[in-house]
């Protein structure tokens, strides 16, 4: 199979406090990541009903899956859009990261709100290689609802896949060190950035609250946005920290990867 450039990108809600920040001032940007990257596999974060009808002309070349995590339409979104001229799609779902995983609008354990994952099991149309992609925005509050959903989600992608090769792509909400990441790892999974060399220059962190400076540490800054892999092997790796007059098209760094099927 051909090598597949992924994107996960939290594009931050359309929220009216953003002042200059907010979304009508930065939604052309966050176009031009997108036609830029040109991935073929995307997932998004934070979309919102506004957001998803603006991404429409951009991604019209996408089968898109939004998935509202209040109910499975309404509330912030976990978006994921696979090119329909690379890839069949042979299922797809979601599930809430709770203790009732198929209870709409559950909220799980220390959760402030109800967090989702967004899945499609997909075919290459290049070939008859088959494999699964997931998408999440983990809680920003509960330390144990991180960790459990790391657990949860770990085990659906085990009943999902029936050992299919995966990506697992999101805002996780927590630090490379953390349990919430260290499961995956333990269980099998990569960690592209990880894999990869960083490039020169590259920003040491995903999360930059509109504020990124490389000249200087904050503490409010930090690494949060993971693209997981378990049977492909990541061949290329970016963070993507392009600015226009020192205006970020979100609060996070998209980030992406090349990956191809062992």
């Amino acid at each position: 199979m051909n090598p597949i450039r992924v994107l996960s990108f939290n594009i931050r809600c359309e929220y009216g406090a953003d002042d200059f920040n907010g979304w009508a001032y930065r939604k052309e940007q966050v176009f031009d990541v997108l036609r830029m990257c040109d991935a073929e596999l995307i997932g998004l974060q934070e979309v919102t009903p506004i957001q998803s009808s603006d991404l429409g002309d951009v991604l019209s070349g996408y089968f898109g899956l939004t998935v509202g995590r209040d109910d499975g339409v309404s509330g912030e979104a976990t978006a994921i859009f696979v090119k329909k001229d690379r890839f069949d799609i042979l299922d797809h779902g979601f599930f809430w990261c709770s203790e009732t995983p198929e209870k709409e609008g559950s909220i799980g354990w220390d959760a402030v709100f109800p967090r989702i994952v967004a899945y499609v099991v997909l075919k290459d149309k290049q070939s008859p290689t088959e494999f699964c992609f997931f998408n999440t925005h983990f809680d920003h509050v509960g330390k144990i609802a991180r960790r459990m959903s790391s657990r949860l989600l770990i085990q659906k992608v085990e009943e999902i896949s029936q050992g299919k090769a995966t990506l697992v792509v999101g805002d996780f909400n927590a630090r490379p060190r953390t349990e919430t990441i260290r499961l995956f790892l333990e269980n099998g999974y990569s960690e592209s950035k990880r894999a990869f060399k960083p490039k020169r220059g590259q920003p040491k962190v995903s999360f930059h609250a509109f504020e990124y400076d490389p000249q200087r540490t904050d503490p409010s800054m930090e690494w949060i946005d993971y693209i997981f892999t378990k049977g492909f092997r990541t061949l290329d790796f970016d963070v993507i920290s392009t600015s226009v007059n020192g205006r970020y098209p979100s609060d996070h760094f998209p980030i992406s990867a090349t990956v191809q099927i062992d």
